[in-house]
């Protein structure tokens, strides 16, 4: 009897997201969301979904490594759910925490472990 393997739009979300890490890159919204058939004005759960899970396990946000393609930067609830996510981030300013999510996500990807300020 053949098995059958579910996949949902969080792990692959996740999965892409690793790819990146991996490669120490960033991603834009609308190119993620056309990998895995959204439109990227409908992501913003499923990203938080993704980073949510991740940190919750002691991992990176790895929605850090997704940007708009007009600032290069994350979009602002990428900032107030890593301040809800690691508190000891209250303090930090918008750049200084995507500094230290990416090079977490980066680490990751390399099997190394990185310590977040304030940890």
């Amino acid at each position: 009897m053949r098995e059958t393997f579910t996949f949902d739009r969080t792990d692959r979300m996740t999965d892409i997201l690793y790819g990146v890490a991996v490669a120490h890159g960033l991603i834009e919204y609308e190119r993620l969301a056309h990998r895995i058939g959204m439109q990227a004005n409908h992501m913003t759960h499923l990203l938080a979904e993704v980073s949510k899970r991740s940190a919750d396990e002691g991992g990176p946000m790895w929605t850090a490594l997704c940007v708009s393609a007009n600032t290069h930067r994350p979009h602002a609830q990428f900032h107030q759910l890593a301040r809800t996510l690691r508190p000891q981030y209250a303090e930090l300013t918008d750049e200084e925490l995507w500094q230290i999510e990416r090079q977490r996500c980066y680490d990751a990807a390399d099997g190394r472990h990185h310590v977040a300020a304030g940890s």
